[in-house]
């Protein structure tokens, strides 16, 4: 046994022991003094209550920490760190808006260790006034209606909302939306939707520094089914402009799109919008705009609420026709009749297009001989276009021949 305290191993072991001796005195015992550093211990703003009584807020970032070089025994500050050493900033004083650098205090759950540094030593904060300003709620409808459906106008439970917030931030915002999605909807549809503050830009403000009166608003869409129905309207006068000839009239649109519950579609086939009057219209002048009205539940789902009724003329041309074949009618059974008359030259008038290939194969023409006896008679000519759009300028007549 002696032996083996008189070997080189023995005596490394007896000097370790020795050491950890030594060491635990000193720690324990002794208990020496000793710095370190804690980093980023956050920073927290006592007695805010003073600034809400005033009326006035932190405009400034208040997620800020502080870090610290801290003296004291060994045994004292080994156990500290972030979570247990408090920065504190104190608002007490302050009554009014404006920039402040205020100190940042530290505390300690053990006594006896002093700040050695701190960084920042103070901290800016910005105080503003507390200002309110009405907004209207808007909806923003996200998605579409079912095919054959239509959105009616949105309602909710508030039409408007305070907004609360410092004063800089508070002239940043242009609008307070809720969002409802009725994307592939065929009935009514409802949400309670978060109200959110967007700038000038329409990008949401986001700050916690924005209060609303309400945090949400409830909103209902009715959603209701579309009908396309035609554009009628009735036609009275004549143009009054005889250099032209009135080609077509009709309506732009010819159909519109109109939204309501099914009872009430169901009681609409068309819609008559008014009367044009063609003699108060020239080609010059050949527009006239009639409101679309309907009746109680039915609105536009297209947004049409105005059609125009559009004349379209052409320039008037005439053209001269040779007619040689002729008929009499209405000529009593006991007589007989002879046209002797071989042709007549017709003037006729229309658009270019309509004139153009008119033939005499395209007119009729006969003498009405009702209540004619014998003798030799110029008759007049009653002369029938067989195409629309060709008037016959002027009178004509036939020398008849009638015998008994």
């Amino acid at each position: 046994m002696m032996k083996f305290f008189k070997t080189n191993t023995a005596i490394k072991i007896f000097s370790l022991l020795a050491a950890i001796l030594v060491w635990v005195y000193v720690v324990q015992v002794e208990n020496p003094e000793f710095e370190t550093s804690i980093r980023s211990i956050p920073i927290v703003f006592e007695n805010e209550h003073v600034l809400t009584d005033n009326n006035i807020m932190i405009v400034s970032d208040k997620k800020q920490t502080v870090d610290i070089r801290i003296q004291g025994r060994r045994q004292s500050i080994s156990g500290l760190n972030a979570d247990n050493v408090y920065a504190t900033v104190d608002l007490k004083e302050i009554q009014n808006a404006g920039d402040f650098n205020l100190p940042v205090q530290i505390s300690f759950p053990v006594d006896n260790i002093t700040v050695l540094e701190r960084r920042p030593y103070s901290l800016p904060v910005r105080i503003e006034d507390v200002e309110n300003v009405q907004k209207d709620i808007v909806v923003d409808i996200t998605g579409s209606p079912k095919s054959g459906y239509f959105a009616l106008p949105t309602i909710t439970d508030q039409q408007n909302v305070t907004v609360s917030g410092p004063e800089s931030l508070l002239k940043t915002v242009k609008s307070v939306k809720a969002k409802i999605d009725i994307d592939g909807r065929k009935e009514e549809t409802t949400a309670d939707a978060k109200l959110i503050a967007y700038d000038k830009d329409g990008r949401e403000i986001k700050s916690d520094l924005l209060a609303f009166s309400q945090d949400s608003v409830h909103i209902t869409c009715p959603i209701v089914p579309v009908k396309n129905v035609d554009i009628k309207f009735d036609v009275t006068g004549t143009p009054a402009n005889a250099d032209y000839v009135l080609k077509n009239v009709y309506a732009s649109p010819d159909k519109i799109k109109i939204a309501g519950q099914q009872s009430l579609l169901d009681l609409v086939s068309l819609i008559n919008i008014g009367t044009i009057d063609l003699s108060t219209v020239t080609p010059y002048d050949n527009k006239r705009i009639f409101p679309v009205t309907l009746s109680e539940g039915l609105v536009s789902a297209d947004g049409i609420e105005n059609v125009e009724i559009i004349a379209e003329f052409d320039m008037l041309s005439k053209k001269t026709l040779t007619l040689d074949s002729f008929e009499a009618v209405n000529l009593p059974l006991s007589l007989k009749s002879r046209i002797t008359t071989q042709s007549i030259d017709v003037t006729v008038s229309g658009s270019e297009a309509d004139l153009e290939g008119l033939t005499k194969d395209d007119f009729t023409v006969s003498v009405d001989m009702k209540g004619y006896v014998s003798g030799k008679y110029m008759v007049k000519a009653n002369i029938t276009p067989k195409k629309s759009g060709i008037k016959v300028e002027g009178e004509y007549e036939l020398e008849v021949i009638v015998e008994g």
